[in-house]
């Protein structure tokens, strides 16, 4: 009468791993049901649901652009263009802070711009002004709505302020550097003072972005 006593008891022992295992499965699954609950009900803001939400989107690699412009990362930075890049039709140089001729003109001599250039220059084209605007701009905004602006700053050479947009109908992503530095020397407003950089970028495939262009407006 010994034997069937034991054989149940071995088999409880036997089964106490596997209800345990099946009790964390659950745990985990409900666990996992919390935090996309939770994702749901959070703005597109936050850390985790934008890392899931915009993973292999034109929104990474424009927020790794940033990062490259803003480390001064060369190599990375060479990825955004497809050289050599003409001069005439991209008008890089005048995306060269204004303040600094000497490099301008040295861009606008050249026919085509390539990658020893841009090594050269990258500090000109992606100046203190567009840096420090551009990393004001909201990527979570920019995916969502398609455009995000940053807080307005001043500079010596007035007052200014990034706006980007994406047209989803071209597939174009516009970085916009606009001034407003106008001011007589009473203190009035002049408006012949106001003028915009605009940096033109092509979205291909959803997911990548590619220099197109500079222009300058006003």
């Amino acid at each position: 009468m010994r034997i069937p006593h034991l054989q149940n008891f071995m088999y409880i022992l036997l089964m106490i791993p596997a209800l345990s295992a099946c009790q964390n499965s659950q745990k985990t699954k409900q666990q996992a049901n919390v935090r996309e609950e939770k994702q749901e009900g959070n703005s597109i803001d936050t850390v985790n649901v934008k890392a899931e939400s915009h993973s292999g989107t034109w929104i990474d690699d424009f927020k790794n652009f940033r990062d490259a412009a803003y480390y001064n990362d060369v190599n990375k930075l060479k990825s955004y263009f497809n050289f050599p890049v003409n001069t005439d039709s991209s008008q890089l140089f005048i995306g060269v802070a204004l303040s600094d001729e000497e490099a301008r003109e040295a861009i606008r001599k050249l026919k085509f711009f390539t990658e020893a250039d841009l090594k050269r220059y990258h500090k000109n084209l992606f100046h203190p002004a567009f840096m420090k605007s551009l990393l004001k701009v909201k990527s979570a905004e920019l995916f969502k709505t398609g455009e995000s602006s940053s807080p307005k700053f001043s500079d010596k050479d007035g007052d200014y302020q990034m706006y980007v947009t994406y047209n989803r109908d071209n597939h174009t992503l516009t970085l916009n550097l606009a001034y407003s530095n106008g001011t007589d020397e009473n203190g009035e407003h002049v408006s012949e003072g106001e003028y915009n950089l605009i940096y033109e970028f092509d979205v291909l495939d959803d997911k990548y972005i590619r220099f197109k262009k500079v222009d300058m407006a006003g």
